[in-house]
């Protein structure tokens, strides 16, 4: 018997819905007048806004013109805004796949509500100036809502339903938010035993869970059609029952997820819940596998026409131009990279797939990083060196799971190569980056490398530091002014933060007026740059100094605070517990060292100790020096970050660490006037 299509024929899954306008509890357009008094959250005081209601419903019905099951989404929430100047939410983004097979759509509804006069007025969602759809990205459309009037006090009220025939994953549910409480958070799916999905659960906060089956019967008509002897068909019906399983999710007075400083992304650790589907399997049929394994993933990745077909040797007659045999591996590698890095333009769009001829991809119209990274690869591979795709998900979209096998998840691709026995990696969408050296975003821990034969997943971590060594020549006047020159040696991610910093103003002379804008206590003159645009060179910033913030002079003694630059001022590790990683993305060396000269009738009555610290295995160091010579006086500064990740079991001795480093750096040095 072949299964052709299902037809639903009794009781269908949508008759046991109730849609969230019918709720007798919260109405939608209808919140109590009670809300529009209230003056803030009472699970967060600071909160700007909160969700006072979210709910989420995921089921299926069978649509019998399309000859398909439709896995229907609907969310209602609210919203309380208390302050609309620090209120981030005010645009709602909601993500619709578009694929040739699989199909969605969207319908949606909201209204901003404000009490005025003892009377509810309302500003409905105007389907066409508060709605804009973003179609950059190749695989889904970004539909964007903007709230109308949203002023202080207002409630929004939001709906919508997504109707879609992909039903490999159903829509995760979040229930915790990033600076937003929620009152009330719950989320139900309703999925036929034809159907199983893996369930995982992300974050920290409590969520209740309620399961149940068999409460609920769909009654299903299975087609078959047979062809036997001398090619007689036969057809029919077979009456096939169905229960479905019902799973509720709820949570009360959740949080909301502060953010520190160095972590990817919050999605990795706030509270939700996410489907994936494992397989299908209808009464006495066979058994149909969803789950992944890498190796699957790597197979279909090969067969690809817009990835494996992209990677064969591309663009050889223009290799032939730029190499000769007598070039060593690494000369190819950084003549190819340089050549692709300058004749092609990235549009800032994230991709893994690229459906882009080498022709247009150099005609200098902007091209995603598959366009351009694919490229490369099949170029070094033209030139005979090992070259592979590495997909990633970068920073801001979340970390990959090793044991949750998954294309979807990527959204990036750069390049490794073989050079002198060991393996880097390649970006030429950067302009900042050298061979070996990856910006910021792809820098998330794990990578997919793909080869014609193998494939693994791969550490992407960088031997590049942020590293600099910042010198300073300074002379104190007897009324506390100090003047001098200062000279900075950047190396690595500080040489690539100037860089970025640089191409963000514009050009070298806003470089130098956003830097003595961020040093404002200090004036800069006879500012010199070095290597900004060349990324092979370390970047060298030179300025004579003035300032009078350093030393306070009181009677005959003088304090000076002798560290200038790159100081900790203050502690960027605030919580008193920490439950996601502190990630660094690469590590850090910060060396200061000013040399003084002090006023002839002056001595020194009082240094910081000379002092050493460090967390376990050195994981974090910190040597502070002191040394005096005649009427100079040395001061060194060396603070280090020795890995990029740290468990955030190790939070609270890192967050120490930090508060030693601040206030040792602040240590006074004193000098009193000789007396006569």
């Amino acid at each position: 018997m072949n299964i052709k299509h299902l037809i639903l024929t009794g009781i269908i899954l949508i008759l046991a819905v109730t849609a969230f306008s019918q709720n007798k509890k919260v109405k939608y357009g209808k919140p109590d007048k009670e809300l529009f008094s209230k003056q803030h959250s009472l699970i967060d005081s600071t909160a700007a806004a909160e969700i006072i209601y979210d709910k989420g419903y995921s089921y299926f019905i069978y649509d019998n013109a399309k000859e398909s099951f439709i896995l229907t989404y609907e969310r209602f929430f609210r919203i309380k805004v208390y302050d609309k100047n620090n209120f981030d939410y005010g645009e709602h983004k909601i993500n619709i796949y578009k694929n040739a097979s699989d199909v969605e759509s969207l319908n949606i509804s909201a209204v901003t509500l404000i009490m005025e006069d003892g009377k509810v007025k309302k500003t409905k969602l105007n389907q066409k100036s508060n709605i804009y759809v973003d179609e950059t990205n190749n695989h889904i459309n970004i539909h964007k809502i903007s709230f109308p009037a949203i002023q202080d006090g207002v409630v929004i009220d939001c709906k919508y339903t997504i109707s879609s025939t992909y039903y490999l994953a159903i829509q995760d549910w979040q229930f915790q938010y990033k600076n937003l409480p929620v009152v009330h958070s719950e989320y139900k799916t309703q999925i036929p035993e034809f159907y199983n999905y893996n369930i995982t659960i992300k974050g920290f906060e409590n969520v209740n869970v309620e399961k149940k089956t068999n409460n609920i019967e769909e009654t299903f008509s299975i087609y078959w059609e047979t062809v036997g002897l001398e090619n007689k068909k036969s057809s029919g019906y077979n009456i096939l029952t169905s229960n479905s399983t019902i799973t509720k999710w709820s949570a009360n007075n959740i949080p909301p997820f502060i953010a520190e400083e160095y972590i990817t992304t919050s999605d990795d650790y706030t509270t939700s819940v996410n489907y994936e589907l494992s397989y299908i399997q209808y009464r006495g049929g066979k058994k149909h596998s969803y789950s992944r394994t890498w190796e699957k993933v790597a197979d279909k990745l090969r067969v690809s026409n817009s990835f494996g077909g992209k990677i064969n040797k591309r663009a050889s007659k223009i290799v032939e131009t730029l190499i000769t045999d007598s070039m060593t591996t690494k000369e190819k590698i950084y003549i190819i990279y340089d050549y692709v890095q300058k004749n092609t333009a990235w549009n800032r769009v994230y991709d893994k797939y690229s459906d882009k001829t080498t022709k247009f991809i150099f005609s200098g119209e902007k091209v995603t990083t598959a366009d351009i990274n694919l490229l490369l690869i099949g170029m070094l591979r033209s030139a005979n060196i090992d070259a592979n795709p590495v997909l990633l998900s970068t920073r801001n979209n979340g970390k990959i799971f090793k044991v949750h096998p998954t294309i979807d998840k990527f959204n990036y691709v750069i390049a490794r190569v073989k050079l002198n026995n060991e393996y880097i990696f390649l970006d030429a969408t950067n302009d900042f980056c050298t061979p070996g050296m990856l910006p910021h975003r792809c820098l998330n821990e794990t990578g997919f490398l793909l080869k014609n034969e193998y494939h693994s997943l791969v550490n992407i971590t960088m031997k590049e530091s942020e590293k600099q060594t910042q010198m300073y020549e300074l002379k104190i006047s007897e009324d506390g002014n100090i003047i001098g020159r200062a000279k900075h040696s950047l190396k690595g991610y500080a040489a690539y933060d100037a860089r970025v910093q640089n191409f963000n103003v514009g050009d070298t002379s806003n470089f130098e007026i956003a830097y003595k804008k961020a040093n404002q206590e200090i004036e800069l003159n006879n500012f010199k740059v070095e290597n900004l645009n060349n990324p092979t060179k370390d970047v060298n910033i030179s300025y004579n100094l003035e300032t009078s913030d350093l030393a306070k002079v009181a009677g005959n003694m003088i304090y000076l605070s002798p560290l200038i630059g790159e100081t900790l001022n203050e502690n960027p590790f605030k919580l008193d517990e920490r439950k996601y990683p502190i990630d660094f993305a690469y590590n850090k060396d910060i060396t200061i060292i000013c040399m003084y000269e002090i006023p002839e009738n002056y001595e020194v009555i009082e240094v910081p100790k000379n002092t050493a610290f460090a967390l376990p295995e050195k994981s974090a160091t910190y040597k502070y020096y002191t040394q005096i010579v005649g009427n100079k006086i040395q001061v060194m500064s060396k603070f280090k970050i020795n890995k990029p990740v740290f468990h955030y079991n190790e939070y609270g001795a890192l967050k120490n660490f930090y508060n030693m480093v601040i206030a040792k750096q602040k240590e006074q040095i004193v000098l009193k006037k000789k007396a006569k």
